[in-house]
């Protein structure tokens, strides 16, 4: 502790987080800003040291999505939302983040392709991954459990590719101005 403005001054730096209190300008002020900066130190420690321990999930997504908001479209955030929404109502209860196993991430993938498609559970499984890397980056999650989930095999349909003839008939019924336009794609 030091003076500060005639009271004594305790501060604690952890992770670059700044914590103080103020203490009476006495010697027992003194006493109670080093008792004070022993405890902020032991109890800011523990909570780095475990930092999900009895959290929900919905509370990170929630942090996750005001993030999201910040640095995605409209519809980007829309997709992370109702992925977020689905993925609570399969699990049900709101778990804690360190509860939630590759196994019930990949039931929640397969139960979503068989509803959907493979490549609407590869989606989810993308945004998946963004949220648990995010955690990891931000809160210190201990581990990713769907880095090593692998993609769901789907099959893109092919385009319509029109034939030549179709495009001169097209071409030889339009306007002029259309014609500009039509060639621009050419």
């Amino acid at each position: 502790p030091y003076k500060d403005r005639g009271k004594w001054r305790a501060i604690v730096k952890i992770d670059g987080i700044r914590t103080s209190q103020a203490f009476p300008p006495t010697k027992v002020g003194w006493r109670q800003a080093v008792q004070w900066e022993t405890e902020e130190k032991k109890r800011r420690e523990k909570e780095a040291a475990s930092p999900l321990i009895n959290t929900g999930f919905v509370r990170y997504y929630e942090e996750y999505l005001d993030w999201c908001t910040r640095r995605y479209t409209r519809n980007t955030l829309v997709e992370k939302t109702t992925l977020g929404k689905r993925f609570l109502e399969y699990l049900g209860l709101d778990p804690t983040v360190e509860s939630i196993t590759p196994k019930q991430i990949q039931d929640f993938l397969l139960h979503s392709a068989s509803e959907r498609s493979n490549h609407r559970a590869n989606r989810d499984r993308k945004n998946l991954l963004a949220f648990f890397n995010w955690l990891r980056k931000i809160h210190g999650a201990g581990s990713n459990p769907v880095v090593d989930m692998d993609k769901l095999p789907h099959h893109r349909k092919s385009q319509y590719v029109p034939m030549e003839s179709d495009i001169l008939k097209l071409l030889a019924a339009c306007t002029r101005r259309e014609r500009a336009f039509l060639n621009c794609y050419l």
